[in-house]
């Protein structure tokens, strides 16, 4: 068991912020005893002469005196050799100050300030914003009000204080640079998802993640399905999700990274098509520094939006730091997106097809084994174009799926493919066939996750089945479509009916060319028109798979 000296003792009176690490407080009682002897002090009466001056500087309650200061740099500069050698000299300014400018009494502004190690470690280490490191040490005893604003005036003396960068899209690490990130990933990522299925996606991510609320819900709050919004909230969202990139920080926390100056400047243009140029903390955030409950109750209109964005913050806090970057990442693509299905689509592809037309897009479609390059927005559009003139609502068939987005759920609309078409009065009995379309090669891994989701979307469609016909006399057909089919892939044919809740499964092979010509021709055009140009058309539809189709027609 160590025995602690008088003079270490004395130290640690003071409240000095020494590292824990087992070498730093030798060291600090080290170079205090050698400026003390070297001032003539008897070694002896080193204890004393500190336990006399940390006492009249305690009584006093102002600025260190010289003789003390000299001591406590000392004794920082030894015992915490990892922060900036200024901090040690501006110990006596910065102990007053918190005083002063934060209302603190000598003891705390001595106690958060013998934190400061492990205050430097949270930020420079975990990369936790000054109301990150409040609550830590809220939880640790050191108070439930532990300003995150006198933290911050800590981390500005240790030269670690964490900040947001603003500059140009090309400087890595900036907030400009990061909506450039997100901007260019965001069409690849949701594809030709509308706002109603982009937070279906997103609130699946979500729950992955661990947020534990109904967060596709909370999105569609904030921005419903047809596009109504209040925009200012989703300024405020994107630019707590942007902090969350960079950060460790409780997103409640809204006003710690100076959201009414030069940091919002990139939410301005972004959200210029919905909002114009007014700045979201501005107007809405007056006198608040932290969203919860008792704010979004005292919201007058959009009371139910505020809520939700409150519900999406909250959320968001409780999750660890990776798990809520990568949620605030889809969140912030989803709102780009939001952004951008509020605008009239740019080049517009045009609005008839032709039979020429029809002709020039299949043959550039075949023409590439890799696909169309456009995570499969064209070869879905096509499939459903062709697949509706073979199965026409005219001779009985329904259709479900036709224009749904790529990343639609099929267990939510109990679909078996990208779009599939019933008939119960078909001569071999009630029948389903349903179509998937497949962008390039179709691997053997591809086909397992689809048949893994597909006895899922059987079973969940059971019952309404049931009520047309008994479930053992329906058949099933899955025709994957593709440019090509990887050798490994198993042989098409019939499925075990056991593992599909009865229903007799069928797989089928075949490539778009194929498709093509089981097409009913007369009907081919039109259904290009509805299906493909149409679609394409929609704010929802990525630029990139617009103008990959009309290179697809020159």
């Amino acid at each position: 068991m160590t025995v602690t000296s008088a003079l270490q003792h004395e130290i640690r009176q003071l409240l000095l912020p020494i590292s824990p690490s087992p070498e730093a407080e030798p060291a600090a009682v080290a170079a205090v005893a050698q400026r003390l002897k070297k001032l003539g002090i008897d070694e002896s009466d080193h204890s004393e002469r500190l336990r006399q001056l940390r006492e009249n500087w305690h009584r006093s309650g102002a600025i260190m005196p010289h003789d003390l200061r000299d001591l406590v740099r000392r004794a920082i500069r030894a015992g915490f050799p990892e922060a900036d050698h200024r901090f040690a000299q501006e110990f006596p300014t910065t102990h007053l100050d918190l005083q002063k400018q934060h209302v603190m009494s000598f003891e705390d502004a001595a106690a958060l300030l013998s934190q400061a190690p492990m205050i430097r470690q949270l930020a420079v280490d975990q990369r936790m914003s000054a109301s990150a490191i409040a609550k830590v040490l809220a939880a640790r005893g050191a108070g439930s009000d532990v300003a995150w604003r006198a933290v911050a005036k800590v981390l500005s003396a240790l030269r670690a204080k964490p900040t947001l960068v603003s500059g140009s899209p090309a400087d890595e690490g900036t907030l400009e640079w990061l909506r450039a990130q997100d901007m260019a990933q965001a069409d690849g990522r949701f594809l030709d998802a509308d706002i109603e299925a982009g937070a279906e996606l997103v609130g699946t991510v979500g729950t992955e993640l661990g947020f534990r609320a109904d967060l596709t819900d909370l999105l569609q709050v904030l921005c419903t399905p047809d596009g109504d919004t209040f925009a200012p909230y989703l300024q405020v969202l994107h630019f707590q999700c942007s902090i969350a990139a960079f950060l460790d920080h409780p997103v409640t926390m809204i006003y710690e990274f100076s959201p009414r100056g030069g940091n919002t400047a990139f939410l301005l243009e972004t959200y210029e098509p919905l909002v114009g140029t007014l700045n979201a903390f501005l107007n809405n955030m007056k006198a608040v520094e932290r969203l919860d409950g008792a704010w979004a109750r005292s919201r007058k209109e959009h009371r139910a939006r505020a809520h939700a964005l409150v519900a999406v913050l909250d959320g968001m806090e409780t999750m660890a730091f990776l798990p809520r970057a990568e949620l605030a990442m889809w969140i912030r693509q989803w709102l780009l997106r939001v952004i951008v299905q509020s605008a009239p689509p740019p080049n517009p592809v045009p609005e008839h097809a032709t039979a020429a037309s029809v002709d020039r897009a299949m043959a550039a479609l075949v023409a590439d084994p890799s696909g169309t390059h456009t995570g499969g927005v064209i070869e879905q559009r096509i499939v459903d174009a062709l697949a509706s003139t073979i199965h026409r609502e005219a001779d009985g068939w329904r259709p479900r799926g036709l224009g749904l987005p790529v990343h639609a759920s099929n267990l939510s609309s109990r679909r078996l493919g990208d779009c599939d078409f019933q008939i119960a009065a078909a001569p071999g009995g009630p029948e389903i066939v349903a179509y998937e379309a497949t962008a390039g090669r179709l691997t053997s891994t591809y086909l397992a996750g689809h048949l893994q989701t597909l006895r899922r979307s059987i079973a969940a469609r059971g019952e309404e089945l049931d009520a047309i016909a008994d479930r053992g006399s329906w058949r099933a057909r899955v025709v994957f479509v593709a440019h090509e089919f990887a050798a490994d892939l198993p042989a098409p044919g019939a499925l075990p009916e056991a593992d599909y809740a009865g229903v007799a499964v069928e797989v089928e092979h075949v490539t778009f060319t194929e498709l093509r010509d089981r097409a009913h021709n007369a009907h081919v055009v039109a259904a290009f028109t509805e299906r493909v140009h149409a679609q394409l058309n929609q704010a929802r539809t990525p630029r990139s798979a617009r103008e990959k189709f009309l290179a697809m027609l020159a």
